[in-house]
């Protein structure tokens, strides 16, 4: 029997979580072949919301407490909100 995983406590029980679907933009700084030089390509971002607001979200791929109970987070990606395509909450 699989043990049920733990829900998270705290200060990290607040965290919001989201799943984004979003276009990138394409950029070369090499010379290729001139029908490989096509985009956007379709990405997908999970994290933490750090910030959520008209204009774009901001998610951190890793997110913890230090000893003295202070929020970080490391590996953060703004996503213009032109270049979203879809997003929703999960579960951390």
């Amino acid at each position: 029997m699989t043990a049920k995983p733990k829900r998270a406590t705290g200060a990290l029980a607040g965290i919001r979580v989201a799943r984004v679907e979003w276009l990138d933009a394409m950029a070369t700084a090499d010379w290729i072949d001139w029908h490989e030089a096509r985009g956007p390509h379709r990405c997908v971002s999970i994290g933490a919301i750090v910030a959520d607001d008209a204009t774009s979200i901001t998610l951190a791929g890793s997110w913890g407490l230090d000893t003295d109970g202070v929020l970080y987070s490391n590996n953060c990606m703004t996503i213009p909100a032109g270049m979203i395509l879809k997003r929703r909450f999960v579960r951390a």
